[in-house]
């Protein structure tokens, strides 16, 4: 539906392509700079495009997935803590995949305006915000919305990063 490499950089243009599909549920995709065995992103019950309020359900949450490229695992798995490892003989590495849910302490699950993209917040903080000059930049901290306790990217990376690639996905 949006990708930054086919469509540009423009957080318009990712919300018209969100809009102008009838997008029921999505998936938002990013890669950040810097961060080559990760992605992260967040699954949304809503098409994005701006908004005077919050939207959403408590069916929205955030991800994080990283691939271990070092690693080789023989079976698929998913573990009581709710990570996705999973590999095989033909596959030389690990992927764990991990769901942060709604907490119930709020109901801010999206906010979207002309200037910013954010998924979760309170007390200042967003689990996931996307904005700066189109959508270039990013950032990711604790927050009362969703499970997850620091950045997506890892409790020892930095809130604040750039993005190297977005991409929006219609779920049907």
């Amino acid at each position: 539906m949006y990708a930054t490499e086919a469509h540009g950089w423009s957080l318009s243009t990712l919300y018209k392509h969100s809009e102008a599909t009838g997008m029921g549920c999505g998936l938002l995709v990013i890669k950040a700079r810097g961060y080559d065995q990760m992605i992260i992103g967040a699954f949304l019950t809503h098409p994005v495009y701006p908004h005077s309020h919050h939207f959403g359900t408590g069916e929205c949450f955030l991800f994080s997935c990283c691939f271990d490229l070092n690693d080789n695992l023989n079976d698929d798995h998913l573990d009581d803590d709710g990570k996705r490892n999973s590999g095989d003989k033909g596959n030389q590495g690990k992927q764990i995949l991990t769901k942060y849910g709604a907490t119930g302490k709020n109901d801010y699950f999206i906010l979207a305006n002309q200037h910013d993209l954010a998924i979760g917040c309170g007390e200042g903080r967003f689990g996931l915000w996307i904005g700066g000059r189109g959508v270039s930049k990013g950032s990711s901290s604790k927050c009362l919305t969703y499970s997850n306790p620091h950045s997506l990217l890892g409790p020892e990376a930095k809130e604040d990063f750039d993005i190297e690639a977005i991409e929006l996905w219609s779920l049907v």
